[in-house]
C-alpha cells in the first residue's frame, strides 16, 4: 500500500487570509480595533465551521469524531456570531474575546500536533510549539484585560501569523491517502 498526501486548498486559503488579516492588524493598530472585532467574528466563524468539517474528516479516518475539534468549532462559531453581530460590544470585550479565541485555536493546533494524524516530523513539532505559544498569549490576555486592550491588536496580529503558518503547513502536508 502506497501512502500519498493530498494538497489541501482550503487550508492554504485560510492561511493566506490569516496572513492578510495579520498584516492589516499590525499596520494601523489604533484605526483597526473596530475592524478587528468584525474580522475576528468572520475568521472565528470560518475556523469554527472548518473545525466541524475537520471532525467529520477525522471520523472518516479514525471511526470517531474528535471531541476537541467539535467543542472548539462550536465555541468559535458562537464567538464569531457574537463579534460579527455586536461590534460595539465586541470592542469593549475584545481582550476577553481575543483570549478565548486564541485559546480555542491554540488548543486545536496543539491537539492536531499531539495527535499527529495530519502532520508529522517538523510540522508536528511546530504545531505543538505554536499551540503552546498561543495558549500562553491567550492566558496572558485573559488575566490582564486592561493591558490586553492596548496590546490586543498586536497579539492578534502575531497570533494570526502563527495560525496562518499552521494552516499553510496543513495545506502542504495534506491529508494522508492510502492506495
Amino acid at each position: 500500500m502506497k501512502e500519498e498526501r493530498k494538497f489541501d486548498w482550503v487550508d492554504l486559503i485560510l492561511g493566506v487570509l490569516l496572513f492578510i488579516a495579520a498584516f492589516l492588524a499590525l499596520r494601523n493598530p489604533a484605526g483597526t480595533l473596530l475592524g478587528i472585532a468584525f474580522t475576528l467574528g468572520v475568521v472565528a466563524l470560518m475556523e469554527g465551521f472548518w473545525a466541524l468539517f475537520a471532525s467529520f474528516r477525522w471520523k472518516r479516518l479514525t471511526g470517531s469524531h474528535s471531541v476537541i475539534l467539535v467543542v472548539t468549532g462550536v465555541i468559535s462559531i458562537i464567538l464569531g456570531f457574537f463579534l460579527a453581530l455586536h461590534i460595539e460590544i465586541g470592542i469593549l470585550t475584545v481582550p476577553y474575546m481575543v483570549s478565548f479565541w486564541i485559546l480555542t485555536e491554540s488548543v486545536q493546533m496543539l491537539a492536531r500536533g499531539i495527535q499527529g494524524l495530519w502532520v508529522d516530523g517538523f510540522a508536528r513539532a511546530l504545531m505543538i510549539i505554536l499551540g503552546i505559544l498561543g495558549s500562553i498569549a491567550g492566558i496572558w490576555v485573559l488575566f490582564n484585560p486592561t493591558a490586553g486592550l492596548f496590546t490586543a491588536v498586536n497579539l492578534v496580529g502575531f497570533f494570526l501569523i502563527f495560525a496562518g503558518v499552521g494552516q499553510v503547513i496543513s495545506a502542504f502536508i495534506g491529508e494522508r491517502v492510502h492506495r
